[in-house]
């Protein structure tokens, strides 16, 4: 994840844990849709608990979503997935952890 790939007012609203940012599940909501209008795909999330200073995973997105060629469908595939696992019930205070990347980045890794 590149905090400078967010769309904009996004980092400012995150927990930062290091390098690694999260949000509330519905600030993660509304960010999975602003990147999805972006063109990126959400690849996957973590929930996260604070222990103390610093986060504890309480849990972890487990879906795949396998490119077949058609960008725009592979945005939208990850980006329900992404949606459904935060519907299910989540920690009161949780926080979401997201993994995303655009089209030449993902072209790149191969």
């Amino acid at each position: 994840m590149d905090a400078g790939r967010l769309p904009e007012g996004w980092e400012a609203r995150a927990v930062r844990f290091g390098d690694e940012l999260a949000w509330r599940p519905a600030d993660a909501r509304r960010l999975i849709e602003e990147l999805r209008d972006a063109g990126y795909a959400v690849l996957g999330l973590e929930i996260w608990t604070l222990a103390g200073t610093a986060p504890r995973v309480w849990g972890w997105s487990e879906y795949e979503v396998r490119y077949d060629g058609d960008w725009r469908r592979f945005v939208k595939e990850n980006t329900a997935r992404a949606l459904s696992d935060l519907e299910k019930p989540l920690p009161p205070d949780g926080l979401v952890n997201l993994t995303w990347v655009g089209e030449a980045e993902f072209a790149r890794r191969g």
